[in-house]
């Protein structure tokens, strides 16, 4: 790794290009939506919709911004309250005296990745689903 490339120019720069792919899912999200609701020239029937792909959707998107608002809260700790760029990760025994702070630091870091997991399996489940 070479010496000017230090943690902190890293985590920004990860959250950036976290942050701009984040802004092309909303709008693929918002067109998903509306394919899934109208057909080519009027709404669906509420039969129609397959409300199981909708449902979905909008827990893949939710997933999703929960996981990107972890990155951001993480960027916050460590650049806002200074905390450093390590110490997010033992966050069990520090008690801070903001109540954000507080409550935030019960997360462990292991949850941004479970938040990545879980859209995989779903993502994965629906494909093998379709294949069925």
């Amino acid at each position: 790794m070479p010496d000017h490339l230090n943690i902190v120019t890293a985590q920004i720069a990860g959250f950036f290009v976290t942050s701009v792919l984040y802004g092309l899912y909303i709008y693929t999200f918002f067109q998903c939506l509306y394919a899934l609701v109208r057909s080519r020239s009027r709404w669906k029937e509420y039969s129609d919709i397959h409300w199981g792909l909708v449902v979905i959707t909008l827990v893949l998107f939710a997933n999703g911004t929960f996981n990107i608002s972890l990155g951001l809260l993480r960027l916050i700790q460590q650049f806002a309250l200074h905390m450093g760029p390590v110490a997010w990760v033992n966050t069990a025994k520090v008690v801070q005296f903001r109540a954000l702070v507080s409550v935030t630091q019960c997360l462990p870091h292991s949850t941004q990745f479970s938040t990545v997991n879980l859209q995989t399996m779903i993502g994965e489940g629906v494909m093998v689903n379709s294949l069925e």
